[in-house]
């Protein structure tokens, strides 16, 4: 006797967020490493310095090209987004170790 497995069905009842089709249309017509850039920046939330190192690209060039990123998003979206400041290179501060006795 060799009992059946039941079926199993996955219900996704929202699959992904809704976003404005303009915004996605926007996003498809940048190139991948543009995507890359804004993903590293925005959802990974790496420095400028940090992002344009992995990219293997100069600062400033990663900095303008985020700002034009930025602002054709923007001109999609018909100025209805709040500012987004260009991330500043962090500065982390030295961390001196002492032997605690």
């Amino acid at each position: 006797m060799n009992p059946r497995r039941p079926r199993l069905a996955l219900v996704v009842s929202d699959p992904a967020p809704a976003y404005p089709p303009a915004l996605t249309a926007e996003l498809a017509r940048f190139s991948s490493s543009q995507r890359s850039m804004l993903a590293l920046v925005m959802v990974d939330k790496l420095s400028t310095t940090e992002a344009a190192l992995a990219l293997g690209i100069p600062v400033e060039q990663l900095e303008r090209a985020y700002r034009d990123l930025i602002e054709r998003l923007r001109a999609t979206l018909g100025g209805r987004t709040a500012p987004v400041p260009v991330p500043v290179p962090v500065r982390r501060p030295a961390v001196r170790l002492r032997k605690v006795s």
